[in-house]
C-alpha cells in the first residue's frame, strides 16, 4: 500500500497546479481514478515479483538438498563399494561364500527424512519446469529404491550372495548420480537468466 500512496502524491502535484485554475468538477474523480489504478497495479506487481522469489526459492533449496545428497554418496563411494561387491561375488570368493553358506552386507542406516526438503514441498513442484520437476522426481524415487536395500530390513542390509543384488542397488544409485548431475550443473536459459537480471534490478 505504501507504492499506492507515493503514486496519489505524485497524481496530486501533477493535477494540483490545474485545481485553481478554474477546471470542471472532474479533477477529483480523475484523481481518484488514477491512484486507484495505480494502487492496484502496484498491487498485482508486488505479488507476481513475490511469487518469482518464491520460485527461485524452491527451486534453490530443492537442487541444494540432491547436490548434498550427490555429495555424500561421492565422498563416501557407495557406488564403486556396490559394484566392487558384486564383482567379488561373481568370482572365486564368491563361489567359496556360497558353497559355505555366507552373505554379504551392505547396510548404512539412513533416516527416512532424509529428503525433506523434497517432502516438504511436494505440492510446490509446478514451479519447476516439467524437465526439472520429473527428474527431481526420479531422482528420489530411485534414491528412495537404493535406501530400502541398504537400510534395516532392506535384502542387501540382510545380506546377500547374489552378485546381481548388488549390481541392481549399483545401477539405481548410478542413473540417480546421472540426474543429479544433471541437475546440479544445467545451465539456466537465457530467459531464466534475463528475467532473474531484471527482477533483481526492480527489487533493489
Amino acid at each position: 500500500m505504501k507504492e499506492g500512496l507515493e503514486w496519489c502524491t505524485v497524481v496530486w502535484q501533477i493535477t494540483g497546479d490545474n485545481a485553481g485554475t478554474g477546471d470542471s468538477g472532474y479533477t477529483p474523480l480523475i484523481v481518484a481514478v488514477l491512484a486507484g489504478c495505480f494502487t492496484i497495479a502496484s498491487v498485482i506487481f508486488g505479488r507476481i515479483y513475490q511469487e518469482i522469489c518464491d520460485k527461485r526459492s524452491v527451486r534453490a533449496s530443492l537442487l541444494a538438498e540432491v547436490a548434498a545428497m550427490r555429495e555424500v554418496v561421492r565422498i563416501r563411494g557407495y557406488l564403486d563399494s556396490l559394484r566392487q561387491t558384486a564383482g567379488e561375488l561373481k568370482g572365486e570368493l564368491g563361489e567359496q561364500a556360497k558353497a559355505n553358506g555366507i552373505v554379504w552386507k551392505f547396510e548404512i542406516p539412513i533416516s527416512t527424512d532424509y529428503n525433506q526438503i523434497y517432502k516438504a514441498n511436494l505440492g510446490r513442484l509446478g514451479v519447476l519446469s516439467e524437465h526439472e520437476a520429473v527428474s527431481i522426481v526420479r531422482f528420489h524415487i530411485l534414491a528412495e529404491s537404493v535406501r530400502a536395500d541398504v537400510s534395516e530390513g532392506g535384502v542387501l542390509a540382510q545380506g546377500s550372495g547374489e552378485a546381481k543384488d548388488f549390481d541392481d542397488a549399483a545401477d539405481l544409485l548410478e542413473e540417480a548420480m546421472l540426474l543429479a548431475d544433471e541437475l546440479v550443473t544445467k545451465r539456466p536459459s537465457w530467459r531464466e537468466r534475463l528475467a532473474t537480471r531484471v527482477w533483481t534490478f526492480c527489487g533493489r
